[in-house]
């Protein structure tokens, strides 16, 4: 969740949003003074982190992707059997 979203970026869907946008945004002040000023990590960032332990897994509900750069960011990360995907769109999830 995010409070006080700028007025350009209030209509725009997350695929017209750029990750420059997005690092902007602090993520973290709905939810504790602690977390004031956080921001959306990468997901490169995220799957180095997930690697760390093995026994965690990333769940990615999977909208708009390039489907090649996400195995490749995977596969970078040494977190495939981490990894799990899913979507609505069934030749998505074939591929």
């Amino acid at each position: 969740m995010v409070k006080e979203i700028p007025p350009d970026l209030i209509t725009e869907t997350v695929v017209d949003v750029t990750y420059e946008q997005l690092s902007k945004l602090d993520v973290g002040k709905w939810h504790g003074e602690q977390f004031l000023s956080d921001r959306v990590p990468l997901l490169s960032d995220i799957l180095k982190h997930l690697g760390r332990d093995p026994k965690r897994e990333l769940y990615l509900d999977m909208k708009a992707v390039d489907l090649g750069q996400l195995a490749s960011l995977v596969e970078e990360a040494g977190v495939g059997p981490q990894v799990l995907l899913a979507s609505s769109d069934y030749a998505v999830i074939r591929e």
